[in-house]
């Protein structure tokens, strides 16, 4: 009886142990890893094509603008030359004005862009920032887990030293130990 008792007991703590530590490595934190990983590097990307878009609006801004200074000055010359008509002044000045709109519409796309562009690197630091986390759990993990093994195997130590002193033990012709006998060793051995 007593030795079907204690090896219950061993085989119940030997159990938990696996099972504790079995939990505790299958949780490697590389999905969440990964996860950030993929998530930096689809907002990097985002990044650079923010950043191709921007300077895009500013090479049309600043054409448009060249294109309104040309043709600004142009009126002025046939103007001060007296080459243009009424009409011509009117037609040239209405170009003058569409190119004076677009620009206004390209700054506003542009500082849409730079929103834009702003919120995606929050986002990226956010991510960075996860990222890094997510490797130092990871690492506190695996710390956590090479200390729960080294219990397990103190564990399994005790227990392999215990069932050789059980085996040791002459228990023939003696009468099988009450519950409370039982529990009064076990109290004993945990107090040590």
């Amino acid at each position: 009886m007593e030795l079907s008792f204690l090896a219950k007991l061993a085989g119940a703590t030997v159990l938990g142990g696996v099972i504790t530590l079995g939990v505790m490595t299958t949780w490697t934190g590389k999905d969440t890893v990964d996860h950030s990983i993929e998530k930096i590097q689809e907002m990097a990307g985002n990044l650079d094509q923010y950043e191709a878009n921007e300077n895009q609006l500013v090479q049309k801004i600043e054409d448009l603008k060249t294109l309104r200074a040309n043709l600004q000055s142009q009126v002025e010359s046939l103007t001060a030359q007296g080459l243009l008509d009424g009409e011509q002044i009117t037609t040239l000045q209405g170009q003058i004005a569409t190119a004076t709109d677009e620009i206004e519409d390209l700054e506003n796309q542009l500082a849409t862009v730079n929103g834009q562009l702003a919120d995606k690197t929050s986002q990226l630091e956010t991510a960075n920032s996860d990222l890094a986390n997510a490797n130092t759990n990871g690492e506190t993990m695996a710390q956590r887990i090479a200390d729960l093994e080294a219990e397990l195997q103190e564990a399994n130590s005790d227990i392999a030293r215990l069932q050789a002193e059980l085996n040791s033990l002459d228990t023939s012709g003696n009468v099988p130990l009450t519950d409370e006998e039982i529990a009064t060793i076990l109290e004993t051995e945990q107090a040590e």
